[in-house]
């Protein structure tokens, strides 16, 4: 305990202290700057997505304006897009739930149930994944199609 009590009274530790405390801040500064730059980066890629998506349907909304014959086929392609969409859930949720039943049904064949799982679940993220993407298409036409519907309300009143 004496040569710890010396060790912590010595000039040399307070001077090991100083320096070590200049260079964590030193390094604590540039971290900071990374975070920031990065956090700079991802905000900017998330506005520039969301502009355009704005762009997108906005071009969608004028090419319906100028062309008022094509909404019936945005309508027809929305709705089979939806029941596509549906299609891609009720088969994902069987994919899940045949995953659940794996164990029950190849007790005896452990290599075969890891393998149906694996591939079951694959198929279960891919619809999940499928269906997202119709849905997200989905609504960029309805939100030009509703748009349209406005727009042509706003102008007969």
């Amino acid at each position: 305990m004496n040569d710890f009590m010396k060790n912590l009274t010595s000039s040399s530790w307070w001077l090991s202290v100083i320096v070590i405390g200049i260079v964590v801040n030193l390094l604590s500064t540039q971290v900071q700057h990374l975070i920031n730059f990065t956090k700079r980066l991802f905000f900017k890629k998330i506005a520039d997505d969301n502009l355009r998506r704005k762009k997108q349907i906005d071009g969608l909304i004028n090419y319906l304006i100028e062309h008022p014959d094509k909404l019936q086929i945005y309508i027809y392609i929305e709705t089979k897009l939806r029941i596509r969409l549906v299609f891609y859930i009720v088969i994902s949720m069987c994919f899940m739930l045949f995953i659940l039943f794996i164990p029950v049904l190849l007790r005896k064949h452990f290599l075969i149930s890891m393998f149906l799982h694996g591939f079951l679940s694959f198929f279960a993220m891919f619809s999940v994944i499928t269906a997202r993407n119709i849905l997200s298409k989905a609504r960029k036409i309805e939100k030009a199609i509703s748009s349209f519907a406005i727009d042509k309300i706003i102008n007969i009143t």
